[in-house]
């Protein structure tokens, strides 16, 4: 937990002194990737992005429930309508670490950092991007 929070130290520093983007994802070492991934994750996420990770639980993947934001199927705009996880069941947010993508201003603008609680520092991280998020508080979010 002291890795990923003095990572995100670092990150949040540097967008602050530089004014500069990005995107963060935890990349987790027991998986493996498809570098498409990772374009389609700097291409697309603004705030928060999240997408399927497999090979996890009952069900072979773990994956947030994604519904068009504008009722056209166009692939526009899209929201999370929920998830396909039971057993996270406790959770606001069931995501797996590698199941989640967020941009490094928003990370600097919330002061979100990971805590120590097992079985949730994912849930709880989220929770407090979602509590301090810019547009939250009445302001639009800018990336």
């Amino acid at each position: 937990m002291n890795a990923r929070n003095a990572a995100l130290d670092f990150v949040s520093a540097r967008v602050e002194a530089s004014n500069s983007g990005g995107v963060v994802y935890f990349a987790d070492a027991d998986n493996v990737y498809d570098l498409r991934l990772f374009e389609e994750i700097r291409g697309s996420t603004r705030g928060v992005s999240a997408f399927p990770v497999g090979l996890i639980g009952r069900l072979g993947v773990s994956s947030p429930v994604v519904v068009s934001a504008d009722g056209d199927g166009d692939g526009g705009a899209a929201a999370v309508e929920g998830f396909t996880d039971p057993w996270f069941h406790f959770r606001k947010f069931p995501l797996d670490m590698a199941g989640f993508a967020f941009s490094a201003r928003l990370l600097a603008e919330t002061g979100a950092r990971m805590q120590t609680k097992v079985g949730a520092e994912e849930d709880l991280f989220l929770q407090v991007i979602e509590r301090e998020a810019p547009h939250k508080k009445g302001k639009p979010y800018h990336p």
